[in-house]
């Protein structure tokens, strides 16, 4: 299934999940203000109404997916639906 963007933020989410995945690797753990920040800034120059719906559920996907695979891979097959790996490749990164 392809969604059909109305202006491509595709880099955006890219971007974004790839910092995130960093910020969450194990052991670390991602300071309150590092998400005001970041939410900040998403505001202000970010997608908006349904391209930030689309925007945040393909971001949270990827992110909870990486977070499954670096602190719980055996629960991964369990846990992670089939269309999330389907999202992960249309950004061109590796489950």
């Amino acid at each position: 299934m392809v969604l059909a963007w109305s202006c491509d933020c595709r880099k955006t989410v890219k971007n974004t999940v790839m910092q995130i995945i960093e910020l969450v690797k194990p052991g670390r753990k991602v300071p309150i203000w590092t998400g005001k920040i970041m939410a900040a800034i998403m505001k202000r120059i970010g997608p908006r109404g349904l391209e930030y719906a689309r925007y945040a559920i393909d971001m949270h996907l990827m992110v909870n997916c990486y977070y499954l695979k670096d602190n719980y891979p055996e629960l991964l097959t369990t846990l992670v639906p089939k269309h999330v790996y389907h999202v992960i490749k249309e950004y061109d990164l590796a489950p």
